[in-house]
Order: structure tokens, then sequence, then C-alpha cells
């Protein structure tokens, strides 16, 4: 019955006086609560204004032991003082009442300014917890605290008042340069936290950071992000900090301020703010490559090794090459002279040979690798690119080609402005621009038909010393040398290959993905692609695997950044480089234990531990047709004398090929069938069935033996302390099942509680507790509930809230089910009980009554599967396995007697 169906309203009014809406609410609550339907009004004239008599609650106090101090029962402490779960909240020093009425007023003055006392909300806080910390009732609390629905949106960091006065503004200031004060984001940090910490609001935090860098919103939050909170910012607004200092290469500024050319960095995925340096989530930033117009020709290049005869095999003349196949031929490499003349005194013999050819482009190479790095010839290169050395090597360069008839020179300087070459000095930021005077001005003082060109490395941290944008336009072509993206000198490097720390991960140096980034990486540089003849391999990067069996990219390779422990080929004779002749006789060989494609990359593993990535001629054409769809020049293949043996260098391709192990002995042993998986590709045919047999005698000899030595080295007494261990688990297994979300698919939870309407609130806080409903009828009431899921018993201090659940199983088949598939639980084993949840404080006073009292203040779950430890069975092994013994010995002499007959 509600208070306005009274015909006493206007009366009571004259009685006490103007009664606030609090006051009213109570005389609402007295109705519903007054059991025998008499009316209760008579009863709360007297004290509607009073003050009520307290009780200081002492640390450790429950209930009964504050109850005991005020002379009064539980019932009604719990009645002067209803506020939800009054027993489990209760705080020391805060003041109870012993009787009917209210708290005396404990608000304090404010501070001289008009503004309050202040204190932040911590995790856990509600309104009635606050009161208390601030050492006042509830009641005044919300006094002093006006704002609408403070109760309900409390955020952690947020401040309340504690005394008279009003919130002071502790919202930051900005610097006296007008930018804006900040916050750096920390690890659990939310905006609603920010907010309250700094007196602000989400909307607030979210207007004040649009255009601030990293600012994604408050649905993606980073860590380490500065926020505005509040003021100005700088530069002025609409600025695009990432224009304001361009990355080298023009490539690609990440949303950390850094630059480079992966998907890492370049893929453009606005956030949902759309601010600078944020993406979307799941990405960090290269724009695709850019297609230029159509070569006017197609460029085929083939290096060649000029100084080839200088290892034991594999070895081929220039003019061997097929000029069918090639436009131009590359010859590598001619030397300067510290005079700056071109000397090709090394290699004169294949010289001779080359400029005497037809049918060709002949384009002498200078340089290389080893010239360049050397310890004893890396300065020249850097002494001949010198403005007053610049007259002088043009005029050499241009009177060599000149005079041998060559139809162009090209430049292999590894690598100007290079800061971390080993042994040798670091270069300087000018190398670059000296670089592309002297080739412009070599280019300028030859005949048109002659062509200017220079190697350029696919890696951002070398090509960025080369004005390539410049060196396009002035020069006829780019090699790019899209290969050696990997080697041994990744050990230890762990920018080299992503998502490897220490550098030794098992990568391509030829991978299709890089390759991409990289061509991305020069056509957005300025370079246009079809100016760009792109690099393809005749050899392999090779590296000595870790592990036997492990070859995916996080597997890893032993040695370190300057010494490989890879197999060298017999020609090449390099650990980690091996020519594309050589793979080829390692293939036929049958040594190879796995080949695959990845990445667009040939690899193989051989000799178990081998591993190679290397490009057969098939990967090469697909390479180079789709370098085509994008009108790139064509191909440049290192190197033409790697690609297979000829007559006179070491095999004769005319003799037939004798298979030595045709009918061999089959004197290999193994002795697991992993082994045999491993070697099956290389092992003779013949001898497979003979290797399967030896491996079944040794699993089930092992298997005998290590029961043998189980059952005679205390293998029961090790049991029952396992049989022990298992059954004590079954326990926690269960709880852990009914903590997880599963419990809803199995089963439903009741509760039966003290039902409070919101309606008949009579204090703050019964507002976070109460029933909304509009049917709501106060008192003993039963309520569906979301099962708990809570894995350990809760601890007595623990004040948050424990319902006393009865819980139903509506899905026994597939409850059991999981259970047993999750954790072997069987349905025998289970029984359905009461589980107890939490010992309530203060029944330590209750004297012969504490039973009772456990009974009831404690918390409890209802019809919860508990394990019955007597019903509990913890198979033995030992009873199946021991049964089959017998049979398994006379399988095991069945093996022995088909091993020993095959010879015959």
């Amino acid at each position: 019955m509600r208070l306005s169906s009274w015909h006493v309203v206007v009366p009571w009014a004259v009685l006490v006086g103007m009664t606030t809406s609090l006051e009213a609410d109570s005389v609402a609550q007295a109705t519903v609560d007054n059991e025998d339907g008499a009316p209760a009004l008579s009863r709360w004239r007297l004290v509607a204004r009073a003050e009520c008599r307290t009780a200081t609650v002492h640390a450790g106090d429950g209930c009964w032991a504050v109850a005991d101090r005020c002379k009064i029962s539980n019932n009604d402490l719990i009645k002067y003082n209803p506020r939800p779960n009054l027993c489990r909240t209760l705080a020391a020093d805060e003041k109870v009442c012993c009787s009917p009425g209210t708290l005396p007023s404990s608000l304090g003055p404010g501070k001289p300014d008009g503004t309050c006392e202040t204190r932040r909300v911590e995790r856990g806080d509600g309104c009635g917890s606050l009161a208390s910390k601030c050492g006042i009732s509830p009641r005044d609390f919300m006094a002093v605290n006006t704002k609408a629905n403070l109760c309900s949106g409390l955020a952690i960091g947020q401040h309340v008042c504690c005394t008279r006065g009003e919130l002071p503004d502790l919202r930051p200031k900005p610097a006296a340069d007008g930018s804006c004060a900040t916050h750096t984001t920390n690890a659990g940090d939310s905006c609603s936290f920010i907010a309250s910490t700094y007196s602000l609001t989400v909307k607030e935090i979210e207007k004040l950071n649009g255009n601030t860098w990293g600012w994604n919103g408050c649905k993606l939050l980073w860590v380490g992000v500065k926020l505005c909170v509040p003021g100005t910012k700088r530069p002025a607004k609409g600025v695009i900090l990432a224009e304001l200092n361009p990355c080298p290469l023009n490539v690609c500024c990440n949303i950390w301020g850094q630059c480079g050319t992966t998907d890492d960095f370049c893929v453009v995925s606005k956030s949902e703010t759309g601010a600078p340096g944020t993406s979307a989530p799941g990405k960090n930033g290269c724009e695709a490559i850019i297609k230029g117009s159509p070569p006017a020709k197609k460029i085929k290049i083939a290096y060649f090794e000029a100084w080839n005869h200088n290892r034991k095999c594999l070895t081929m003349d220039v003019d061997q090459i097929d000029t069918d196949e090639y436009t131009h031929v590359h010859f590598a490499f001619a030397e300067l002279t510290r005079d700056l003349h071109v000397d090709v005194s090394r290699v004169k013999e294949q010289f001779d040979l080359f400029k005497a050819m037809t049918g060709v482009n002949k384009i002498i190479s200078l340089g290389g690798w080893d010239f360049s790095a050397s310890p004893a010839t890396f300065d020249i290169f850097r002494h001949a690119v010198q403005p007053a050395n610049r007259e002088t090597i043009t005029r050499n360069v241009v009177a060599f080609v000149n005079e041998h008839h060559l139809d162009g020179v090209d430049f292999d300087w590894e690598y100007p402005g290079a800061p971390d070459i080993p042994d040798i000095p670091a270069g300087t930021p000018k190398d670059g621009i000296n670089y592309f005077k002297l080739l412009s001005t070599i280019k300028s003082s030859l005949p048109s038909s002659k062509s200017v060109s220079f190697a350029a490395p696919a890696s951002y941290w070398y090509l960025k010393a080369f004005p390539v944008a410049l060196m396009a336009k002035s020069l006829d072509y780019v090699v790019y040398m899209t290969y050696d993206l990997h080697g041994q000198w990744d050990y230890g490097n762990k920018w080299s290959s992503p998502g490897c720390p220490t550098g030794n991960c098992l990568r391509s140096h030829v991978n299709q993905t890089e390759t991409k980034d990289a061509l991305a990486m020069i056509t957005k540089a300025g370079v246009p692609s079809n100016k760009v003849v792109v690099g393809v391999a005749s050899y392999g990067r090779s590296f000595k695997m870790a592990e036997a069996g492990c070859t995916g990219p996080l597997c890893r390779f032993t040695g370190n950044s300057r010494v490989s422990n890879a197999a060298k080929g017999r020609c090449t004779d390099t650990g980690g480089y091996i020519s594309n002749a050589e793979i080829a006789e390692i293939i036929e060989s049958g040594k190879v234990n796995k080949q695959w494609i990845e990445a667009g990359s040939n690899m193989l593993v051989y000799n178990d531990t081998e591993w190679v990535a290397y490009m057969a001629d098939d990967i090469k054409a697909a390479r180079s047709q789709f370098y085509d769809m994008y009108h790139f020049a064509g191909t440049a293949d290192w190197a033409v004398d790697l690609q297979e043996f000829r007559n006179g260098d070491g095999a004769d391709p005319g003799e037939d090929r004798i298979d030595a192990d045709y009918w061999s002995p089959c004197r290999d042993s193994y002795s697991t069938l992993e082994e045999l998986e491993k070697r099956k590709d290389s092992m003779p045919p013949h001898c497979v069935e003979q290797y399967l047999v030896d491996v079944q005698i040794a699993i089930l000899e092992a298997a005998l033996k290590k029961y043998k030595d189980l059952m005679s080295h205390g293998y029961d007494d090790k049991f029952k302390v396992y049989q022990r261990y298992a059954k004590a688990q079954v326990p926690a297994q269960i709880d852990a099942f009914m903590a997880s979300e599963r419990v809803d698919k199995y089963f439903t939870c009741k509760e039966t509680r003290n039902v409070t309407c919101c309606s008949s609130c009579t204090f703050i806080t019964c507002q976070e507790d109460c029933v909304r409903a509009e049917d709501c009828r106060g008192g003993r009431a039963t309520l569906d509930i979301k099962c708990p899921q809570i894995l350990h018993e809760v601890d007595m201090l623990d004040s948050s809230h424990i319902p006393n659940a009865t819980f139903s199983l509506h899905d026994p088949e597939g409850f059991w089910r999981d259970l047993g598939h999750e954790y072997g639980v069987e349905e025998s084993w289970v029984t359905f009980g009461r589980r107890h949840m939490r010992i309530s404080n203060g029944c330590q006073f209750a004297g012969d009554a504490i039973n009772k009292c456990i009974d009831e203040q404690d918390n409890w779950w209802y019809n919860y599967p508990n394990a019955d430890q007597d019903k509990i069975k913890i198979y033995n092994p030992r009873d199946v396995i021991g049964k089959s013994y017998d049979k398994t010995a006379e399988l095991l002499s069945r093996f022995k007697t088909v091993r020993d007959w095959n010879d015959y």
C-alpha cells in the first residue's frame, strides 16, 4: 500500500514540519516493512526528526558485536541502519544508529575560499563507503555532493566533497606558451579515469584531443600517448606533423614517428578519430608499387663474374653467354686505381673475350662489394667522387669506354654514406650527392648512345643516402639488388628480420613480399619503374639449422654475424653462399630431406640441417612476368656463371649417371619413425621395408624394457601418490568449470533474499541494490539471477556481494559430457549439495547460537556439484598394460624373425 493512499498525509506535515524527500521515502519504507499491516505512522512520528543514539564501529566488528555494544538485537541494528549488506560493509570508526532516528550531522566546515575538503574515489567505492571514509553520514554526504546520478556514475579517481563547500576547480591549467597540460597514458587508464582525475568529462577529453598525434579515441586508448587535459596545441591545428620533417627517399612515417617501407609504416588506415599518427585497430601505418609508363625496350642483364676462373670448378668464359637470351652483359668487375684510372689487369683474359663479343650491349661494371668495403680499397670511391677529382675520373672513364668500344659503364659502390660497414670508417652525408654529380657528369660527357647506370641496394638503411630521384632523371637505368635481403650477417641484428629479435631466423634472401616492399620503396622515392632493372639470383643463401626438422621462418640458424656454419659448396667454397649449379647437383644426389616453395622462393633442406633459399628458373620467370605488369625495365641476373656446370668446368653432362645405391646394402640404422620420415626421400627404396621392421623392433623393445623398469622400481607406491594427488584435484576442477562462462549453458540460478523496492528506498546507497520492477513487492522473495562465477571461497573482509544461489541443472547430458571432456571428471564422482562461500563477521559473539548464526549469516550455494571423494576412482595403467604384456612380447619375437630372414 502506497503512503499516498493514507488520509493522514497532511496532518503528518503539520506534526513534523516540512519533510525532505528523503524523509518521505522513510515513511514509505515504514508502510512497506510493517508486517502486521497496522498503520506504522504512530511508531515513527516521535522520532522522524530526532537524532539516533549511536555507536562507533571498531576494527574487526561485525553486526553481532555492534548490536551487543548497542544492547539491541541484530535485527534491530539492521532495521535502524537500513543499507544493503550492512554487516559486510561496516567500516572502522563509522557511526551507526542504535535506536530509531537519523545520524547526527557530521559535516565539518569548508575551506576559506568556499571550496570543500575532497577525497578521491578508489576501486570498489560506493557512496556508502565514501561517506564512511569521509567520516560523515550518508545523508550528509549526499547533502554536499549534489551531482545527479552520483552514486551510479562514480569513477575511479573522481573527487568528492567531505565537508561543506563547493568542489574546487581541479582542471590543469595550460602552459605559459599556450600549449596544453598533458597526461601520458598508463596501463589500465581509461578516458573516464583520466577525466575524473582532472575533473573533466569524457566528451571534453575527446574534444580537446581531436587533432592530437596518436589519439585513437577512447575506444582504443594506447599506453604512452600524451593527451591534452586541457589547453591548446602546437603546431597550429591542421598541420600534418609527418610533413614537417619528411623521411628520406619519401618513405612512410608510421604512427610512432619512425621511417620505413613495410605495411607497418605505410598502409594508411585512419582510426575513428582521424587524428594524425593514428590507424585502425590492427594497423600501424607502404603504399603499393607505383607503376610507370612501359619501358621503350625490355632489358635483360647477365652479370658475369670475371674472376670465376679462380674457383676449382664451375668456371665459364664470358663469350659462352647466350646473347640471344640477354640484351646486356655486365662485366664484373673492373677496379679504379688510386690515380683514378680503370684497371682490368686482374681479369684481362676474360676482358679481351668480352670486348670482342657481338650481338649484346657490353657494359663494364666498376667496383663491387669487395672493392667498396675492403680496408685496402674502400677509400678509392670516396676519393673519386670528391668535386676536386670529378674531372679526372670522368675523363679516364669516358676514355676507357670509347677506347674499347663498350656500350656503357655501370657503377657498383657499396655504399655511399654507409655508417656501419665492418672494419672501415663510416661514410659522410655528402657521399650520395657527390656520387650523383660524378655519374651525371660522366653521362653528359659520353656519347648519347652509351649508357651510365648504377647498382642500388634494396635496403632502406643503405639506399637512403642515394639521391635516387635525381640519379634516375640523369642516368639510363638502376640495377636494383633485390637479393641478399637476408644472410648470415643478420645474426644478432634485431631489426633485420621482423618477428625475430635475435636476427638468426631462417629467412629467404629473395623473399617475394620483402622484394615487393623494396620495389614500393624505390618507386615511391621518385624512380620511375621503367628505369628499374630488378635483380634475380642464380645462387642461394644457406644456413646451418640450429635444430633438425625446424625449417620455418621462426626457426634459428647457428654461427655468428661473420661466421657461417653452413656447408660449403664444392666449387663456391663459401659457407652461406652456394650456386644454383651446386644446388641442382645436391638435389640429384638424393641427399635432400625436404623441398618446397614459400614466399615466392625455392627452399630445400639437405643432410638434415643444411637450409637453402634460392630461385629456380621457373621462379625467375614468374618474377619477370610480375615485374612486366608494373612496367619495370627488366631483370638483372647475378650471376650467369653460377647457373650450371659446363664442359670442362668440373662436370661432364654427356656421361650417363650411374646410381651407386642400386641394390646397395642397407647399412643405416633407425630407431624411430621420425628419423625415417626425415630421410625417406634420400634412402634407397629397397631398404625402406627393412628399416621399418628395425624401427618396430626398437619401439617394442624399448616399451617392454620401460614397463619392466617401472614395475621393478616402486611403481605401486608412486601410483598411490599420484592417485591421492589426482583425487585432490577433482574439487578444484569442478569449481573451475563452474566459475567459467560454461556454467550458463547448463544451469539456471535463483536467490531467496530480502527485497527492497527502489520506490521505497530510505537511504541513498539503497539505490545500488534495489529492485526497479513496477510490480516489485518488498520483503522476502525468490529471484532469478545470473549464476555466479566465483572460483574460490571469498575472504570474510571482502565486501563484494555473494548471492545465496540455488543451482538448477537443465542440461545434464551436455554438462557431464563437457565436464568429462575438459577435466576427465565422471558423473559418478559428483554429488549435489551445499557449498560454503564466505564467513560473515560477527558470529563470534553469538554464543550457543553460533551454528544458527553461521547458517543464517554466512553465504552458501545450494544444489551445487561437489566432488565425492569416496566415489572417485583413478584408473591404474598397470591393469590394462599388464594384461597385454605377453602378447606384445610374442609380437616382438615375430618381428625379429622377419628381420633375420630378410636377406634370404
